[in-house]
C-alpha cells in the first residue's frame, strides 16, 4: 500500500476524549514509517448522539486546533473531514443538524468558518511541514493530573529524541513529536498542550521548556502558520506557553 488511512474521533463525549486516540496515532505512524507509506487521516468535524445517550460534543474552534495541530505533528500529509449534514435518524445514531460544516438547508456553520481559517494558516506552513517526516513522539505528564485526560495514560513511552535533550511541562499533559527533513538535515519538534479544550482557565494553561544544548543558539518557530526567528535562552532552552489545543512547531539551529 502507498498510504495508510483511518478515522478516529476523539470528541464523541462532552466530558472526555477517546483514551486510545494518541496511542492510535503513535502506532500507525510507526507502521507507516516502517513500510515507507504515507499516513493519511479522517478527522472529526461533527457531533453525534448514539441511541438514548444524549451527550453529543459540540465542537469548538479550540477542539479543531487540538486535532489539526496533533495530526500535522505526527507527519500526516493528508487530512479528510468526516461530516454529516443531514438529519439522518435511525435506531443507532442521530446527527445533530448544524453541528458540522453545513446544515440540512446548506447553510455554512461556525465549524465551516473555523476550519477555513485553520486551513489558511496551514497553507502558509505547508511549504515547510510537507518536507518533514515523522520520527518519534512522547507524551509528557505531570501527575496527579487535575483534568480528565485518559488519552495521556495509554501511550508509547519509548521516544528517544535526536537533538532535543530534554522537554518538560509545568502541569498536566503535553505531546512532543520529532520530525526530520532529510534533504536539509533539519529536525522539527511539535509541542502541544493536549488538555481537553473543554477545560478553561489558568490551571489548563501550560508552560513547556525545550532544551537543545549549548550548540543551538536560535530556532525558527511556527504558530498558526506564522514564522518567527527566536534567540534561545542560555543552555539552548526555549520556553513556550500554550492554552489547550495550542501548539508550536520548532526548528532549532
Amino acid at each position: 500500500a502507498k498510504y495508510v488511512q483511518y478515522d478516529q474521533y476523539p470528541f464523541r463525549s462532552a466530558d472526555k476524549a477517546d483514551e486510545y486516540y494518541i496511542l492510535g496515532l503513535q502506532v500507525v505512524a510507526e507502521i507507516a514509517k516502517e513500510y515507507d507509506a504515507e499516513f493519511y487521516f479522517v478527522m472529526q468535524t461533527y457531533g453525534q448522539q448514539e441511541g438514548s445517550y444524549g451527550n453529543p460534543r459540540m465542537l469548538s474552534s479550540a477542539d479543531l486546533y487540538w486535532m489539526n495541530n496533533m495530526l500535522l505533528g505526527f507527519g500526516i500529509k493528508q487530512i479528510s473531514y468526516f461530516t454529516y449534514f443531514t438529519k439522518a435518524d435511525n435506531n443507532a445514531e442521530h446527527f445533530i443538524d448544524g453541528n458540522s460544516f453545513i446544515t440540512w438547508h446548506g447553510e455554512k456553520t461556525d465549524i465551516y468558518y473555523w476550519m477555513q481559517q485553520i486551513m489558511k494558516e496551514e497553507q502558509k506552513f505547508a511549504p515547510t511541514i510537507l518536507n518533514f517526516e515523522y520520527k518519534t513522539s512522547k507524551v509528557l505528564k505531570v501527575l496527579p493530573m487535575v483534568y480528565n485526560s485518559p488519552y495521556a495514560l495509554k501511550t508509547i513511552e519509548t521516544a528517544d529524541f535526536t537533538v532535543l535533550k530534554e522537554a518538560t511541562v509545568n502541569k498536566e499533559v503535553a505531546v512532543v513529536t520529532e520530525l526530520y527533513d532529510e534533504t536539509k538535515g533539519n529536525y522539527m519538534y511539535m509541542v502541544q498542550n493536549i488538555v481537553d479544550p473543554i477545560y478553561k482557565g489558568s490551571k489548563a494553561y501550560q508552560t513547556a521548556v525545550l532544551t537543545f544544548g549549548e550548540e543551538y543558539t536560535h530556532a525558527v518557530t511556527f504558530v498558526k502558520g506564522e514564522r518567527t526567528i527566536v534567540e534561545l535562552e542560555k543552555g539552548g532552552k526555549l520556553t513556550l506557553k500554550h492554552k489547550p489545543g495550542e501548539a508550536t512547531y520548532v526548528i532549532p539551529y
